[in-house]
């Protein structure tokens, strides 16, 4: 009998596009013309919302972002509790679920997830308690992008805090500092980076820091 979660998940967002080829996950995720990602990025989402379940309900993260690819371009990657990569055994799960074209397929890769649990694949309440961070850069695809991972987290029922405009180190940060119970806004990786750079070079040599620009070219750029 196919559950309840893979139906609320296939039904609750987009599907892969019939006559596409598949995407795989790699070292730096998904990434590719940000106009063929909607259906990635909603499955990246529930993803996240499922490893998050898996770890005891501990913030998994994701960064919207395609780093030095063309502007026309697009990415996604998960964050692991740790604020590590994702675990090397779950890009299976990833590429398959980011793949997966009917109702079956999806309840296919939830079976692999979930195989030899006790309680079996959950259903939607069952993953209240799991928590996803979210983050973009500033290209002018992230902000749909990013709605539609919030939506894949949304559709599996669990809880999402969406850090907006970041570069891909800060929600690194932010997930690991969550899962310490520590401060993790923006503004605390500011104050974190300035300390360990006192540190280095001492007091007096860091305030006579003249002011420093960096470029991120495609990715976030703004000014914080």
């Amino acid at each position: 009998t196919m559950s309840s979660l893979a139906q609320a998940i296939y039904e609750g967002g987009p599907v892969p596009e019939e006559g596409k080829g598949d995407i795989a996950y790699g070292t730096a995720g998904f990434r590719a013309r940000a106009d063929t990602l909607r259906c990635v990025m909603y499955r990246v989402g529930c993803l996240a919302a499922l490893r998050s379940f898996t770890q005891a309900n501990q913030n998994i993260g994701v960064v919207v972002t395609a780093s030095h690819n063309p502007e026309a371009d697009n990415g996604v990657k998960i964050v692991d509790p740790s604020g590590g990569m994702l675990e090397a055994s779950w890009e299976a799960h990833a590429t398959k679920m980011a793949n997966a074209r009917t109702p079956s397929d999806v309840d296919a890769v939830l079976s692999a997830i979930f195989k030899g649990s006790d309680g079996g694949v959950p259903s939607v309440p069952g993953l209240a308690s799991a928590k996803v961070v979210v983050g973009m850069d500033t290209r002018g695809s992230s902000p749909e992008l990013c709605g539609l991972v919030k939506g894949g987290v949304a559709a599996c029922g669990a809880t999402c805090l969406d850090l907006g405009l970041s570069t891909t180190p800060q929600v690194h940060w932010a997930v690991m500092q969550l899962n310490k119970g520590l401060p993790h806004t923006h503004g605390d990786y500011h104050k974190h980076l300035a300390a360990a750079m006192s540190d280095l070079l001492g007091p007096e040599r860091y305030a006579a820091l003249p002011p420093l620009t960096v470029d991120c070219a495609n990715g976030v750029g703004a000014q914080s």
